[in-house]
């Protein structure tokens, strides 16, 4: 996927908040479909709350038109009025995508344990839920310190595979994801 197409995805996500978040928030789903949104390789966008908090931080780190920038800032004022409302709702939801993602996470490192490194544009894939894990957790607020742990050690097990590198997205968003807080975006897997 190109950082077009990426972007592209990002504003079909945010701009799905203005009408779907509250029903969303308030359902049993985990995953909610994108309604208007385009598979392509089967690729199906879901609305979650770390794929809304991702494309926004993205959306956030891109110098867009002014017209744009007024159209996100509405999206992020409209997101910031839900999750106050809804906090109980929100929490809830960002405790259940941590934990499914975590399991994920872990399962995909494990298995470059086992198999080898991926090449870079895999890692940079992969690494997403990564971001996600981080984002979830500012909004957990002191919960699931058990599964905030496992992240910890995961994270252990991943410095140990990867080495320094430039930024493995592209360049349009790095602002929005600095090395200090996003460190895992700034590595890559070794190589023998």
């Amino acid at each position: 996927m190109t950082e077009i197409q990426a972007l592209n995805k990002d504003w079909v996500i945010a701009r799905a908040a203005l009408d779907e978040l509250e029903r969303y928030l308030l359902s049993s789903s985990l995953y909610w479909p994108v309604p208007g949104a385009r598979a392509r390789a089967g690729d199906v966008p879901r609305f979650t709350i770390g794929n809304l908090m991702l494309s926004l931080k993205r959306l956030q780190g891109v110098d867009w038109p002014p017209e744009m920038r007024e159209e996100l800032d509405r999206i992020q004022e409209h997101v910031t009025q839900l999750r106050e409302r809804w906090k109980a709702h929100w929490i809830k939801k960002a405790g259940e995508e941590f934990r499914q993602r975590l399991a994920r996470w872990q399962e995909m490192l494990n298995d470059l344990r086992k198999s080898g490194s991926p090449s870079a544009a895999e890692y940079a894939y992969q690494v997403r839920q990564r971001v996600i894990l981080e984002l979830l957790c500012g909004e957990l607020e002191g919960s699931l310190a058990q599964e905030k742990s496992a992240l910890a050690a995961t994270d252990g097990l991943l410095r140990a595979m990867v080495q320094s590198a430039q930024f493995v997205w592209d360049e349009a968003v790095r602002e929005a994801f600095p090395e200090k807080s996003f460190w895992f975006l700034y590595r890559l897997p070794q190589t023998s």
